[in-house]
């Protein structure tokens, strides 16, 4: 039993360890295609242009996983993403995806 109990200890460890380096690698990704920083929004008080890493890694992980697992696509996520130019918002549903005043539409294509 306390071998089974180590395997898995081990085998949670790996999973945690891969899941983290693949967030990491999404982060690098977003930052790079984008120009823009990814970060937590949640505090309220970051300046744009920036990236919402909660709205983007949801959609991004969304898409990867229906594509990796061979899902047909229910609906287009590019077709839900709405720039609003009058507040500076790119949004994807009812979620922040981004903020970028000025490049909005941009920001729409690279998100």
């Amino acid at each position: 039993m306390w071998k089974m109990l180590a395997d898995y200890q081990k085998a949670r460890a790996t999973h945690l360890n891969a899941k983290i380096a693949l967030k990491r690698k999404t982060v690098a990704l977003l930052e790079k295609k984008t120009g823009y920083k990814v970060v937590d929004d949640r505090t309220g008080d970051v300046n744009p242009p920036f990236v919402n890493i909660y709205a983007a890694g949801y959609l991004f992980f969304q898409v990867v996983i229906r594509r990796v697992l061979g899902m047909p696509e229910s609906e287009d996520p590019e077709g839900r993403i709405v720039a609003d130019t009058t507040i500076g918002e790119i949004r994807h549903g009812g979620s922040l995806l981004a903020r970028a005043p000025g490049k909005e539409e941009e920001c729409k294509k690279t998100c």
